[in-house]
């Protein structure tokens, strides 16, 4: 049968996850996709700034079945997740598959969706999710509009899977094998680092007496010299790594989105 003549109207696959950020409205945007009609991305409990669950439904446009719905959401939701924690910059945990369906055609009987489980969130103490403003949502509308690709970005991938390590000395050298993948010298990376952020820490480099970015010289103390301590290394990182977060993001956005 010809595929025009046998479609649903239109279906959904629903996904849960947790970020620690809160907003009590719904945020509907686009994707550059013509089989997705709209993204939905709403907080599960609105009144609980405390609770990180959150829910993504993708809306397609005509489907021909629920297995075309599943295999077109396993498509495209890590992409996705991806950019979305890219473009806000904090970490996305714990996606699940929660839900999906599909509209009836005209004649027929409802289509069934089925909800599985929420994912369990093992949470200690309280932490209440930083706010969203109207600058992160233009930017999740326009993000997701214009750079969402089915050819994944590495470097946005890398840039999220480096927001989920708690290991603030593996975050940083994820967030370093950005930049040389960017730039390629040494020289590069602390050229452009120094052009978004002129008052960054510079020292000589004991092996050619030039100057250094104290991020470069983190790196150049974990991999090949020895002359501070461990702890110490650490210590500075957990102190600059924020900013480092920072200089990356920009790097990325400017150079590969």
């Amino acid at each position: 049968m010809n595929r025009k003549y046998n479609l649903f109207p239109s279906g959904f696959v629903q996904y849960t996850f947790s970020m620690f950020l809160d907003y009590p409205d719904p945020i509907i945007f686009q994707l550059g996709d013509p089989r997705v009609k709209s993204i939905e991305l709403n907080k599960s409990e609105k009144e609980d700034c405390y609770d990180p669950k959150w829910n993504l439904v993708i809306n397609f446009n005509e489907v021909e079945s629920i297995e075309e719905v599943d295999s077109t959401g396993s498509e495209i939701i890590d992409p996705l997740i991806s950019l979305l924690s890219f473009t806000l910059k904090i970490k996305i945990n714990n996606i699940q598959k929660t839900g999906h369906g599909l509209t009836p055609k005209p004649g027929e009987g409802a289509q069934c969706h089925m909800i599985g489980p929420s994912p369990s969130l093992n949470a200690t103490g309280k932490v209440g999710g930083r706010k969203l403003n109207s600058y992160e949502i233009r930017n999740i509308k326009s993000d997701l509009l214009n750079n969402y690709s089915f050819n994944k970005n590495t470097l946005i991938e890398l840039f999220s899977y480096s927001l989920k390590n708690e290991d603030p000395v593996v975050r940083f050298m994820l967030l370093y094998l950005i930049l040389y993948e960017i730039f390629g010298k040494q020289i590069k990376i602390d050229n452009f680092i120094m052009s978004i952020d002129p008052e960054t820490e510079q020292s000589k480099s004991p092996h050619n007496n030039k100057l250094e970015t104290i991020y470069s010289k983190l790196r150049n103390e974990i991999t090949h010299r020895v002359s501070t301590s461990p702890e110490e290394i650490r210590n500075k990182i957990i102190q600059y790594l924020p900013k480092f977060n920072e200089i990356t993001h920009n790097a990325i956005v400017q150079f590969e989105t």
